[in-house]
């Protein structure tokens, strides 16, 4: 009897390591330059939110995915301009006309600054953990 239970826990321990979950990269196939936020407020009152900009460089492409700032987490927008490569994650904290950026996290931030940038290399989604170092300032749309 056990026998059998050292087995199943064996076993599971094994399928554990194996299975795809986001882990939290210590040498990312990309190097950060920078991090800044603003806070941007739509022409309504009530219509806001804080957008996360992360210029990077690469060596090849990367498969970004996701961003987590503040508990919530959305998917991103890559652009490049002129050679520089930046990775924007918009969150929405609007509390009229729409709903606020879902709480889908699982590598949870441990502070207001700190970033989780999701990213996929072969299949695998990995993350890494970043801080926003710039912030700049506060952008009004009308």
């Amino acid at each position: 009897m056990d026998f059998l239970k050292h087995g199943i826990a064996l076993l599971f321990v094994i399928t554990c390591t194996h299975c795809k979950v986001a882990q939290v990269a210590t040498v990312p196939p990309f190097t950060i330059v920078q991090t800044t936020s603003a806070h941007w407020f739509g022409g309504l009152p009530g219509v806001e939110g804080d957008l996360i900009t992360i210029t990077y460089t690469a060596k090849s492409p990367v498969d970004f995915d996701s961003m987590s700032y503040q508990g919530r987490t959305v998917s991103v927008a890559k652009y490049q301009k002129k050679g520089v490569k930046t990775v924007v994650g918009n969150f929405k904290t609007t509390t009229r006309g729409g709903a606020a950026a879902a709480v889908v996290s699982s590598v949870v931030p441990s502070n207001k600054k700190d970033i989780v940038l999701y990213y996929r290399i072969k299949e695998q989604k990995a993350s890494v953990k970043l801080t926003v170092l710039n912030q700049n300032d506060p952008i009004f749309y009308q």
